[in-house]
């Protein structure tokens, strides 16, 4: 006998989303309640919230060029803790002419930081990394007149009369005298003596470091002069391509370049009376001051190079003291009391300079946000932990002849960098220290011989992974043996383990971090490194995907924080359920004490490349078309589809046996942001020949009511019932589905 309609009716509570089972066929699967969950973001038990879309643009890339690779960091002079925004938080933008330019993720001020890299398709191979911020734990400033962090050259012309030591405070630049060029106590504007000239035949040598190579950024030149006589030169960046230089006129000072008089001095400056001279250039405008007052200004394009035996000071009559290089800032713009005090470097606290480091085939870089150091140019100080300034120290360059660079990693104080066939690690704190003497080395890597294709190091738990085609290696120790003498030198002893074999499969894009964990992407699904242990957490042939297209982009891993968890970000180019090839970002939610799932966000962009920033335990996630660079979830968007579909649902036990009558549905709903809710879609009866049908429903829920149980009736008989929902609407929470029916007959009843 049939089983009456007027039996009490089945609830169906939609309230656990365990994840995305994205086979192209929706039928259930343990009766599983989701198939596909488009930018529905799982925020509790039953509760499914609106992912938010992209953010305006941060970056948009020079006409005609591509942005291909895109890292961020901190390298700001201070960490000052939840402050907002934090200074200093900057993305690298690696470009398709061999450029980088940096991004300030808050101001979106752009510095073009220059050519560091070479971009070799199709792996694109580049990387960055930081070696240290700046001044942590201080304010970057202190002393009575602070010379700045952008100081690369300061000299105050100090010690006993006609010594020939020239002392760069600041960097330990070399200066080399020519002719009669001397420390003089004759004549003082501080410190007690000053530096000689005698004319044109005597003057300064300088080391023709990259530091004093202004490029297109901003500048400073400052000093005190006393001439004793006019038309002759005070400083100059000759021999470069495109020089700067400071000269005296018949009266004053004049400003020239490479192209001819950039500024004619209009404010006197009187024989043998120390007067104040500073040059600056901001925003493309080079100015002249002169005892503090504005003596002319021009516009001043130039890119300024460097060369060997530059800058030259001197190849006057007369003295000059306190003479500062500030490169990336322009000290002055407008009239200003000259220094009373000179100036000082000290910064109090602990804290101490830092940067980042650029590698690529063509070399490896370091970077303070103001100055380019290229390979074979003198090593920053804050990469070499200023062992240059130690005496009886090696004075260290920038590495030559590395292996190119296709990835590189900062690991018990020291750098690694992986190559083709080789990684070589640097001396513990000094960056630019390879040697073996002093506790550097490099070890031969080859995996299968196929790592050209692929490689990747990241640190995490106290181990060094390094990723390969076929392999994946642990680093569990990194230790020293010996004391660094001739007759013990340094070595250094490197304990490995093999992790799991087949990883990396040719995908050559850095892996994903987050917490403790690791992920990567091979061409049969996505791995989790937990430890020593490797995973399979998702797949095309079980729950993930079903096709994945390379042909415009490679896969990409990011974390990101969102409402408060953190998850992990897959971008890429994948076919949906639905037989769309598009660009999804998968979501890995590792729930603490729960059941770890996928989820699918979009945001109207087809992302090629998708990076992190991290400041106060929140993870900010980035993503660039290829022409500029979006924050991603930024803010609601009324234009990014949510879409959710059920898999045809059953009920439990002997109901899942049973022919429905379906009644209705009821949608709980809350409004995030009052502008109201619209929810659409269709519900569908199905089932093994049974008469069914489909029907439209929606939800509604008006601008500034917050919550509502919205009711929708439906009607149709089948075993099974299926929803598929969407929504443009802003923001809002998806708290429960309720799907209502009525028990009609057995199945073959």
């Amino acid at each position: 006998m049939a089983i009456q309609s007027s039996n009490p009716p089945e609830v169906i509570t939609l309230g656990a989303w365990l994840g995305l089972n994205q086979q192209s066929r929706r039928g259930s699967i343990e009766n599983l309640e989701e198939w596909w969950n488009e930018n529905l973001f799982a925020i509790g038990p039953g509760n499914l919230r609106s992912v938010w879309g992209h953010g305006p643009p941060i970056y948009t890339a020079p006409s005609g060029v591509q942005i291909l690779r895109i890292f961020f960091g901190f390298i700001g002079d201070v960490t000052p803790p939840l402050s907002s925004p934090p200074p200093g938080r900057y993305g690298w933008m690696f470009l398709s002419d061999g450029t980088i330019d940096q991004v300030d993720l808050d101001t979106h001020a752009v510095t073009h930081v220059g050519p560091a890299w070479t971009p070799t398709a199709p792996q694109y191979w580049a990387s960055a990394v930081v070696w240290r911020p700046k001044f942590i734990g201080n304010t970057g400033s202190g002393g009575t007149n602070p010379v700045g962090t952008n100081a690369v050259l300061l000299m105050h012309f100090d010690g006993p009369d006609g010594s020939t030591a020239f002392v760069d405070s600041k960097n330990s630049h070399n200066f080399a005298p020519h002719g009669a060029a001397a420390i003089s106590v004759a004549q003082s504007k501080f410190g007690g003596s000053s530096v000689t000239f005698g004319g044109f035949t005597d003057y300064l040598i300088g080391d023709g470091s990259n530091q004093f190579k202004f490029d297109g950024q901003d500048f400073t030149i400052d000093f005190w002069i006393r001439p004793a006589a006019y038309n002759e030169q005070v400083f100059t960046t000759k021999p470069a391509t495109v020089w700067l230089e400071i000269a005296l006129s018949a009266t004053s000072i004049n400003v020239i370049n490479s192209t001819g008089t950039l500024i004619t001095g209009t404010v006197a400056v009187s024989l043998n009376t120390w007067t104040h001279i500073a040059v600056t250039r901001s925003s493309g405008t080079t100015r002249l001051f002169i005892g503090g007052a504005v003596a002319g200004s021009a516009a001043d394009p130039s890119i300024y190079t460097i060369a060997n035996g530059a800058p030259v000071i001197g190849g006057f009559s007369g003295w000059l003291d306190e003479l500062r290089i500030l490169n990336g800032k322009a000290d002055w713009t407008s009239a200003f009391t000259p220094p009373t005090t000179e100036w000082t470097t000290s910064v109090g606290g602990t804290g101490q300079n830092g940067g980042v480091l650029f590698g690529s085939p063509k070399g490896l870089y370091a970077w303070d946000g103001s100055t380019l150091f290229s390979p074979g140019d003198l090593a920053p100080d804050w990469l070499t932990n200023q062992q240059e300034t130690n005496p009886g120290t090696q004075i260290f360059t920038m590495p030559i002849g590395l292996p190119g660079i296709f990835c590189m990693e900062v690991y018990q104080s020291r750098l690694f960098v992986g190559g083709e066939d080789v990684i070589s690690f640097s001396a513990p704190s000094n960056g630019a220290d390879f040697s073996t003497t002093d506790g550097g080395g490099s070890f031969g890597y080859f995996g299968n011989r196929l790592t050209y294709s692929y490689m990747d190091m990241a640190e995490s738990a106290g181990y060094l992974f390094v990723f390969g085609d076929s392999s994946t290696d642990l680093i569990s120790n990194v230790q020293l043996a010996g004391q660094g003498t001739p007759e013990a030198p340094f070595t250094t002893n490197l304990n490995y383990q093999n992790v799991d074999p087949q990883v990396g499969q040719r995908f050559p894009r850095k892996v994903g971090r987050i917490g403790r964990y690791l992920q990567m992407f091979n061409g049969a699904g996505i791995f989790e490194l937990r430890g020593a242990e490797a995973r399979e957490i998702g797949n095309k042939v079980t729950n993930i995907f079903n096709t994945l297209d390379t042909s415009a982009y490679l896969p990409t891993m990011a974390p990101a924080t969102m409402f408060g968890f953190r998850v992990l970000l897959c971008n890429g180019r994948f076919t949906d359920p639905f037989g769309v090839t598009r660009n999804l970002l998968l979501m890995w939610h590792p729930t603490t004490g729960g059941p770890e799932f996928w989820s699918v966000a979009s945001q109207n962009l087809e992302l090629t490349h998708i990076g992190a920033y991290e400041q106060d335990s929140i993870i900010t996630p980035y993503g660039t078309d290829g022409t500029k660079l979006y924050q991603l979830f930024a803010t609601p968007d009324p234009a990014l589809l949510k879409h959710l579909a059920t898999k045809y649902l059953r009920g439990a036990d002997m109901d899942m046996l049973t022919v429905k009558n379906w009644k209705r549905l009821f949608a709980e709903v809350y409004d995030n942001d009052g502008r109201g809710v619209e929810i659409t879609g269709t519900f569908t009866a199905a089932a093994g020949g049974v008469a069914g049908g489909s029907q439209d429903v929606g939800f509604s829920l008006p601008p500034g009511e917050r919550y509502g149980m919205l009711p929708q009736p439906i009607a149709g008989g089948g075993i099974a019932g299926a929803l598929d929902l969407t929504s443009t609407s802003p923001d809002f929470t998806l708290e429960r589905i309720h799907v209502l029916s009525e028990s009609r007959t057995l199945y073959g009843a």
